[in-house]
């Protein structure tokens, strides 16, 4: 039975990049947030055993790599195709600013966002776009930050 979640856990090598329509990107994120519950459940099984535990750390390790791609994928095609989030069966997707901006003229951005050096500050600038829905005049984000939440978690 362990020998059998072990198998069933297990990554095909080496991952490689499918067609970036939106199905299979969804399709892919719930095959990872499958792989990934089956592999938190069969780490506390396998705690106590050696050979199956370093197997266990083996596709864990490769799953994270997925991951990594995965996750690139995805934020290259929702931003692609300008969605800020995507709802699966199984997972939203949401891309959210990482809290990071750049202004391309200081001066021109109001006085109560910047701090006293007149740079960006970065959280009064979340702020500001999460209340109006959009950043202000003349900042732009650094990038977005890809957040996976199981449903039912």
């Amino acid at each position: 039975m362990m020998d059998e979640a072990i198998a069933s856990a297990e990554l095909t090598e080496p991952f490689e990049a499918p067609n970036k329509d939106l199905q299979a990107l969804n399709d892919l994120v719930e095959e990872y947030t499958n792989k990934e519950t089956e592999l938190m459940r069969v780490e506390n099984e396998l705690a106590t055993r050696d050979e199956q535990f370093a197997n266990f750390i083996t596709t864990q390790k490769r799953l994270a790599e997925q991951k990594a791609v995965l996750t690139d994928m995805i934020k290259e095609e929702m931003t692609k195709r300008g969605l800020r989030e995507h709802e699966t069966d199984t997972v939203i997707l949401k891309l959210t600013p990482l809290g990071k901006f750049k202004a391309a003229d200081i001066e021109a951005v109001p006085d109560e966002l910047c701090k006293i050096v007149k740079s960006l500050d970065n959280k009064k600038v979340k702020a500001y776009a999460e209340l109006n829905g959009k950043l202000p005049e003349g900042v732009e984000s650094l990038g977005d930050r890809l957040t996976i939440k199981v449903k039912g978690e």
